[in-house]
């Protein structure tokens, strides 16, 4: 959890127009991707967990979410932000993992510098995407949800959460197979999490930090 404060601090500050000399401004926005739809993890406590409709980027981005609103003064207030938003992303407790991801998260900063004299504004973006991983269905065990007459319900979930997660990894694939060869058209459109992060993908630069533990047999 720290690794996320200290990388998005970092990136806060190194994504800065450096030549621009003007009225700084970054704000954040938090979302996860949860059996195809998006949700808030920015909502106020006790409100309901609702669909957030992804609409065109004026600018030519991708996809975007109406959710980039909360202004950030230093690493501090990134900080609260994730925690904030961690709080309440979809997690499950598996055979594999306690806190075992049932959404890819996607945290937005998006800094404004207007320019002193001219009142130009020059906008720059980071996409932190932590993904939830690939999983076989048999593997995630009973979890933490045992409880009598439930179960049968509990693992309908489990499995349709499992479908999503591999169709969005599989759709991310695709899109990185088709930028990689210089296709014409990229099928960004066919997941939720390859339209939010289109502008990162085909505008910007990319990069992947993996973690992998094997331990005994899936």
């Amino acid at each position: 959890k720290d690794g996320w404060i200290v990388v998005s601090g970092s990136l806060k500050v190194s994504f800065l127009p450096k030549e621009k000399e003007g009225r700084v401004e970054v704000k954040a926005g938090y979302v996860e991707v949860y059996n195809g739809e998006v949700r808030d993890l920015l909502r106020k406590p006790g409100e309901g967990a609702e669909k957030l409709p992804i609409r065109g980027d004026p600018r030519g981005g991708g996809g975007e979410v109406d959710n980039i609103n909360v202004l950030i003064r230093g690493p501090d207030e990134l900080g609260d932000i994730i925690r904030r938003g961690n709080e309440i992303r979809s997690t499950f407790s598996t055979s594999l993992n306690e806190r075992s991801s049932r959404s890819h998260s996607i945290l937005r900063l998006e800094t404004s510098v207007t320019d002193t004299w001219t009142g130009e504004v020059t906008i720059g973006r980071v996409d932190l995407v932590d993904l939830a991983g690939s999983e076989r269905l048999r593997s995630l065990g009973s979890g933490s949800d045992t409880i009598a007459g439930v179960q049968s319900s509990i693992l309908e979930c489990r499995e349709r959460e499992t479908r999503f997660i591999n169709g969005s990894l599989s759709a991310l694939n695709n899109v990185l197979l088709h930028l990689a060869v210089g296709k014409a058209y990229v099928p960004f459109r066919s997941s939720p999490l390859t339209r939010l992060i289109q502008g990162s993908l085909r505008e910007g630069k990319v990069c992947v930090i993996t973690c992998v533990r094997r331990e005994g047999k899936w």
